[in-house]
């Protein structure tokens, strides 16, 4: 198993939440997409990835690079436990389009909007067309992490 989830909590350090971030800014209009590596359910890495759709609501990782990533993945001693991507105008929430897509429930996937300018990032459990939100902690360095993702914009 790839993923604790009985503690519906994700945990992402700040460093790697203002990585996506700035991936995802980016990106813009395009969505940003990628895979993120860790131990359990607490991220270590982000592994971008290429947006091969040219669609501005949708993305969609080439299979080639994606098997890559996860050989990155484990050879850098780590689980991949995560794929996420951006919203641009859109809200941190899945789509119907990622429900649809969402073939591994053991994976959590992780949103990041830039609606209005703002930075919101929320991680999700899909399953069988259901979406379970998991609670989201900023590690902000200090030995305890911050619930949710305040100011997420970066200066």
């Amino acid at each position: 198993m790839r993923l604790e989830l009985a503690q519906d909590v994700f945990r992402i350090p700040r460093k790697v939440a203002d990585h996506i971030y700035r991936l995802a800014c980016a990106e813009t209009p395009q969505e940003a997409c990628g895979m993120l590596g860790g131990l359990g359910s607490k991220v270590s890495k982000v592994y971008p990835t290429k947006n091969m759709s040219t669609n501005f609501v949708t993305y969609e990782v080439d299979p080639v690079e994606a098997f890559e990533v996860i050989r990155q993945i484990r050879a850098d001693g780590l689980e991949f436990i995560a794929s996420w991507h951006s919203h641009p105008a859109n809200a941190a929430f899945p789509s119907i389009v990622d429900v649809n897509k969402a073939a591994d429930d053991t994976l959590v996937y992780v949103i990041v909007s830039l609606l209005e300018g703002e930075g919101d990032i929320r991680a999700f459990h899909i399953k069988d067309g259901w979406i379970k939100e998991l609670e989201v902690f900023i590690d902000n360095g200090l030995g305890f992490p911050k619930r949710g993702y305040e100011d997420i914009r970066t200066s």
